[in-house]
């Protein structure tokens, strides 16, 4: 196949992809299956960030550096989603894409996220920096006004916000959060990875509405560990094989939980999708107790059902909505 023929294939098949976008015209179902993906595909993102508490440090007794983290898992990821590439091409779908640019603007958004995220949770409380990240979601409902013009009604924004209100009492940030911008450089890292996170979403919802799954999962996990390699192999801490089989585990379950993302933006907005989201404190409290007997108290409890309370108004909104 010639380089014209394969970028004619690649328009091709994009075309026909953004012409059958699944569920955004007349499906009154629609709305509830992006839901519903969303929150599997946050459940499966829960636990692939809680495997490197299941493994355990590195060999030397050390943590585990976040960068070989994230390159093992961008790895693991190609990895997995070659089998699923394999197949689509041989279903006469091009696997090169028209947009390169979107892919590698996604996985610098990424990597960036994740590096961020890295140096604040080691450079100030975890509870601030886990708060501070939770505000993704706000910029990612901005930018899909900005970018996609979805725009959400005042109730909503209540749900919404209670939904982010419920998550911010789970993390519990500490009362100094506000003077820490003033005193903490890290403050503005987090800020930075949850607004790179939130472009990452953005970024998503354009290719993955117009580009096949295969192809979206492959640039990604591709271009991110070339990214990666470099400095991980520079900070390569030695693994035990149990330490290594729970890390290496995180690539396939990413995979699983990125095609309930890039399915459920195909089928709900981001505006809609995006509380759901902080159903992750939800899912990791369950993981606490189930696998590590860590009992909630009442506040953390409380926050759970700010969450489930905030999602539950929110989808009834949507149901009324369609009606």
């Amino acid at each position: 196949m010639t380089p014209t023929s394969a970028t004619s294939a690649a328009k091709q098949s994009t075309s026909s992809i953004e012409t059958k976008v699944p569920g955004r015209s007349g499906d009154p179902g629609a709305a509830l299956k992006g839901v519903l993906l969303a929150l599997m595909g946050t459940a499966l993102f829960t636990i692939m960030f809680a495997l490197p508490k299941f493994a355990g440090p590195a060999s030397s007794g050390t943590d585990v550096p976040g960068l070989q983290i994230a390159f093992i898992r961008y790895f693991g990821g190609f990895l997995a989603v070659l089998p699923l590439a394999v197949t689509t091409h041989r279903k006469g779908v091009s696997l090169i894409s028209p947009q390169p640019q979107w892919h590698l603007f996604r996985a610098s958004l990424g990597i960036a996220s994740v590096v961020c995220g890295v140096y604040a949770a080691t450079h100030m409380p975890l509870a601030n920096a886990t708060a501070i990240g939770l505000t993704n979601g706000v910029f990612a409902i901005i930018l899909a006004f900005i970018f996609f013009g979805e725009r959400i009604a005042g109730l909503a924004w209540i749900a919404s916000l209670l939904c982010l209100a419920g998550a911010l009492v789970v993390a519990r940030p500490a009362a100094d959060l506000v003077a820490a911008f003033q005193s903490n450089p890290a403050a503005f890292v987090a800020l930075i990875g949850a607004i790179t996170m939130a472009g990452e979403m953005a970024v998503l919802t354009h290719v993955s509405r117009r580009e096949p799954v295969a192809r979206v999962l492959l640039y990604v996990n591709a271009l991110a560990s070339l990214a990666l390699a470099i400095p991980a192999f520079l900070l390569w801490e030695p693994l035990d094989d149990r330490t290594l089989i729970f890390i290496c585990f995180m690539g396939p379950v990413a995979i699983l939980g990125q095609i309930c993302n890039i399915w459920s933006v195909r089928y709900a907005t981001i505006s809609l999708i995006t509380p759901f989201k902080y159903s992750s404190m939800v899912f990791a409290t369950f993981i606490d107790v189930l696998f590590f007997d860590l009992l909630p108290d009442g506040i953390t409890v409380t926050g759970c059902l700010l969450v489930a309370f905030g999602g539950l108004w929110l989808a009834r909104l949507q149901r009324r909505r369609n009606d």
